[in-house]
């Protein structure tokens, strides 16, 4: 590794230690939220808005649960 690639790392080792506790806790977050959905026994009800929805919708209704768009 020359000295450039070595800066270049070290000055992007905390953005990236930055970004890495970011993730972990938005997927603890979405773990957290699945396990309150999945859990639930009401109606979920969604709006269609893009394509964005129908995996979860689908997701959700072949898991049993009640689904309106």
């Amino acid at each position: 590794m020359n000295k450039l690639t070595s800066a270049i790392w070290f000055l992007m080792l905390p953005l990236l230690k930055a970004i890495t506790i970011s993730l972990k806790t938005k997927f603890q977050a979405l773990r957290s939220f699945k396990k309150k959905l999945l859990n639930c026994n009401g109606h979920c009800v969604m709006e269609a808005t893009g394509c964005y929805y129908y995996q979860l919708a689908y997701y959700l209704f072949e898991d049993g649960k009640k689904v309106s768009v």
